[in-house]
Parts: C-alpha cells; structure tokens; sequence
C-alpha cells in the first residue's frame, strides 16, 4: 500500500465518495449541505474549492475551501481514520490554504467541531502555518431550507418601510428555493410575496 497520497480538485463523479468520508470519519453531524445537489454547486462557483486526498485510487481525505472576495473559509477537513497521522490532513491545509491566498484571500478561518477534542488538537499543531484559535467568535447559522428567510425579510423591509426592496427582493429570495414548498413558513412566504406584489 502506497503511504504517499495525491491531493487534487474533486471530479464529479467522486461526490458520492466524499460524502461517504465524510459519514465513515465523523467529521461532523451532517448538514443541509451534505448532498450531490451542494457539493456540485460548490464546484460550481468560482470562489468554491473541494480538494481530495486519494491513496492508492482511494479517496481518504478531503477539505472544502470557499472565497467570497472578502476572506477565505476552509470546512470539512476529514481524513479516515486509518490515514490519519501520516500528515494527509496538514498537506490538504496547505494546498487548501494556498488555493484561497492564490484566489486573493488575505485572512482564512477554518470550522472546528469545538467538541471534537482531537481536531482542535489538529488546529493547535499548525500555528507554524499561521493557525491561531480565536476565542472572540461563536458562530450562528441559519439553513436557507427551513423557509423563514423570505418572511423574516419581508417584515424587516415592511418595518423599515422599503416597499421597493420588498418587490424586488423577495421574490428572488424565494425563488433560491429548490424544494420544500410544502413547508409552513414557505407557503406563508409565497402567500406573502403574492399579496405584495401583486
């Protein structure tokens, strides 16, 4: 077996294979993102980045880079549990790294499960590649799935009286929307959207 492993882009025929690493390493609790549907938008995207690490035609590891033209975000750095400690997740950072200071990031933050011990233990050992734990960030998150981005926004506009931005807001928003029109919130949001712009 081949200790040495080849760390390139994602082709798209290997999705299926990511999300299975993903599963089999316990990265994280799966997300609303963890798909087919997201991992080829992220390819998409100019500022997206999915690196593999493959041993031996394997995939073993794997990390995803995001650019949004302000800063660099690095997530879902996995590597199977019996590859690990041969410097596969340290040189998937690197390249991660180097591919969003190459695309002009000037910062870059990485997400880490704060209760799994062993990878901020990870995170700590790459302070000579600039890695520093921040303790003055806690992180929120909102999943556009849960519907409530167009009603929420709806009342803020309506409460900021911004009827302009209402018409031409919302129904993009909704229109981001690929599946779960069967959900409250959503209803009441396409309800809402009609009733405004009509």
């Amino acid at each position: 077996m081949s200790s040495e492993a080849v760390i390139r882009a994602a082709r798209a025929d290997e999705l299926a294979a990511v999300l299975s690493l993903w599963q089999e390493s316990d990265v994280t609790p799966p997300s609303v993102t963890d798909s087919i549907d997201g991992l080829t938008r992220l390819m998409r995207e100019p500022g997206g980045i999915l690196f593999v690490a493959i041993v031996d035609g394997r995939i073993v590891g794997s990390v995803i880079g995001g650019w949004d033209g302000w800063r660099g975000n690095i997530y879902r750095l996995a590597v199977t549990p019996e590859y690990r400690r041969r410097g596969i997740a340290r040189r998937l950072v690197l390249e991660i790294s180097s591919a969003l200071f190459a695309k002009g990031a000037e910062r870059l933050s990485a997400l880490v499960e704060h209760e799994h011990r062993w990878a901020i233990d990870f995170w700590e050992s790459l302070r000579d590649l600039g890695y520093e734990y921040n303790p003055w960030f806690a992180r929120y998150i909102a999943d556009r799935g849960n519907g409530t981005a167009p009603s929420n926004l709806a009342r803020i506009l309506d409460n900021e009286s911004r009827p302009d931005d209402e018409r031409t807001m919302l129904p993009d928003i909704y229109n981001w929307f690929t599946e779960g029109f069967d959900i409250a919130d959503l209803k009441d949001a396409k309800a809402l959207i009609d009733q405004r712009i009509a």
